[in-house]
């Protein structure tokens, strides 16, 4: 298989994927959305490398700017390495790992002023009224979820052995601080069960 079918087949498979979270993502809250071969043995992976497709799509990536690029990839490889997996040269890679980041609009917020407008009136029986109430829209946000799929790929066949997802929504200026944080806590949240152990 040549590298552009891997990639081909990969970005095929993240549009798959990703429509899968974004539906499920509404219903599971902030739980990751993992999925795995069942017939791998991930006991015999001990090492890791970037995918080069990786590279590329952070080179062209228009979600997220360099920064936060950097800060996923550091977060990802040393959650990895805690795990006991040691990353190495492409050539000499057990595992390929890549990721993709995407953001999606979930919903608008909007502050209302209420209006009325009401009669009021005195007769015989006493006094009655009659109104008509509303609120009017003076503005509001978009409301941006981002997630983000990190998959890991058998580097001898080529395949999608293990990924995992999570989403957050989006602050509108994070300080670098708070990015650092919900990137750590995102990777830690999908990678926390891996490599998923034995039944």
């Amino acid at each position: 298989m040549t590298m552009s079918n891997v990639k081909g087949a990969v970005m095929k498979y993240y549009l798959y994927y990703l429509l899968l979270v974004l539906l499920m993502s509404a219903c599971a809250g902030n739980k990751a959305n993992v999925d795995f071969d069942p017939a791998v043995d991930f006991s015999t992976y001990k090492t890791f490398a970037w995918s080069n497709s990786t590279d590329e799509a952070t080179t062209k990536s228009k979600t997220a700017t360099p920064l936060v690029h950097q800060r996923v990839r550091e977060s990802i490889e040393a959650t990895l390495n805690t795990r006991g997996f040691q990353t190495v040269d492409v050539a000499k890679a057990d595992m390929l790992v890549t990721y993709h980041l995407s953001v999606a609009v979930t919903g608008h917020t909007s502050s209302s002023v209420s209006v009325g407008i009401g009669r009021s009136s005195f007769g015989s029986s006493g006094r009655a009224s009659i109104g008509v109430s509303g609120s009017v829209p003076i503005g509001g946000r978009t409301v941006q979820e981002g997630t983000m799929v990190i998959a890991l790929i058998d580097a001898k066949t080529n395949s999608v052995i293990w990924q995992g997802s999570s989403s957050r929504q989006l602050s509108r200026s994070p300080t670098p601080e708070k990015q650092q944080a919900m990137i750590n806590e995102v990777v830690n949240e999908i990678l926390a069960n891996f490599p998923p152990k034995k039944k």
